[in-house]
């Protein structure tokens, strides 16, 4: 029987196995084990998060990713401590791709809609969630207020 390692507190441990899954159920172990040099059965023992016998490690997951450029696995891991992968720009940034940046990353992250979620565990919204949540589309309206402008300087200037 494989060693148990416990599974720390305060990691997602969660995202990590969603990930998992997410990554057998679209890609094609056979031809990913065969570049890797090892056995498929292995491979799918190692990503299967109910198996404790072979467990994924890091060069794993570094070398599934390298042979099949899925970044699942990383950003599984990356989860699960509560942050987010972001390819970077392939260009110089600017006023246009900054503004598609934050645009993408609000609709990833919805800081607003995860704030809202949360409060709304218990079922209700005290009057302290509510005056942050009214703080926190104060700031968004104020963020798009201010790109709003500077969209517009921007066309003007041209």
């Amino acid at each position: 029987m494989a060693k148990q390692i416990p599974r720390p507190v305060n990691v997602n441990s969660q995202c990590i196995d969603d990930a998992r899954q997410a990554f057998v159920a679209v890609n094609r172990m056979d031809l990913i084990s065969t570049r890797m040099g090892v056995r498929e059965g292995r491979l799918y023992d190692k990503l299967n998060p109910l198996r404790d016998t072979h467990l994924l490690d890091l060069e794993t997951i570094v070398a599934v990713t390298a042979q099949s450029g899925d970044l699942t696995l990383i950003d599984g891991l990356v989860r699960a401590f509560d942050y987010q992968m972001f390819k970077n720009p392939s260009t110089e940034p600017n006023q246009t791709n900054i503004v598609s940046m934050i645009m993408r990353r609000q609709k990833v992250d919805g800081d607003f809609a995860d704030l809202y979620d949360r409060f709304l565990e218990d079922g209700k919204l005290d009057p302290q969630e509510v005056e942050t949540l009214c703080g926190s589309l104060d700031d968004a309206l104020n963020i798009i207020t201010r790109m709003k402008a500077n969209l517009l300087a921007s066309v003007a200037k041209d």
